[in-house]
């Protein structure tokens, strides 16, 4: 009796393995030679379709989570900016960073054209360049003993710290825009057939 740490149903296959270029695991076939019978060239659509990135059911679940995360951070930073003195650009500019988890939830559940998402990311990454590039400099130009005035969502809160947080805003729109613009293109894989 040959006893080895190898398991049974390794030692089976890697004889046919390698004798045949197929592996068998589970039910599931892989061939490198793969089908040589169809001359339309569906076997080389077939191998372009399964080596393209597609998301797991844990990566789908965390894509989902933290779209909504992002949701939610971006409706609450929206309806706090009331009492700022340029409040409502940043309602608006927070408005559209909701948008795109939105929409972007919008297309990974169902059909929604994805050139909409494409275009709403790109302009709200360059407005948060534009606010990042903004708020550094009245950062820069602000002294770290800032006084409370104008920073009008706390009245604890100085104008340095104000800034502080726009710019943190800003750069997580800039983050959620670029996420869900490479999320879109790379991981969620439409069935496109073509007839």
């Amino acid at each position: 009796m040959n006893q080895s740490a190898t398991p049974n149903w390794l030692q089976e296959n890697e004889g046919d393995v390698a004798a045949s270029g197929t592996a068998t695991i589970d039910g599931l076939e892989d061939s490198e030679s793969g089908n040589n019978d169809d001359n339309d060239g569906s076997s080389s659509s077939k191998k372009e379709s399964s080596s393209r990135f597609s998301c797991s059911c844990a990566g789908r679940g965390l894509i989902i989570v933290s779209s909504l995360i992002l949701l939610a951070l971006f409706a609450y930073s929206a309806s706090t900016q009331s009492n700022d003195i340029d409040g409502i650009y940043w309602i608006v500019y927070y408005s559209c960073c909701a948008a795109i988890p939105a929409v972007f939830l919008v297309y990974y559940m169902c059909c929604f054209p994805p050139i909409a998402l494409y275009i709403l990311t790109a302009a709200v990454a360059i407005w948060s360049i534009v606010y990042i590039v903004i708020s550094s400099l009245k950062l820069k130009d602000t002294p770290t003993t800032g006084g409370a005035t104008g920073a009008g969502d706390n009245a604890n809160q100085t104008l340095r710290q104000e800034y502080i947080f726009e710019l943190a805003g800003a750069s997580i729109g800039l983050t959620s825009s670029l996420f869900h613009a490479c999320m879109a293109k790379y991981c969620v894989k439409k069935n496109n057939k073509e007839e």
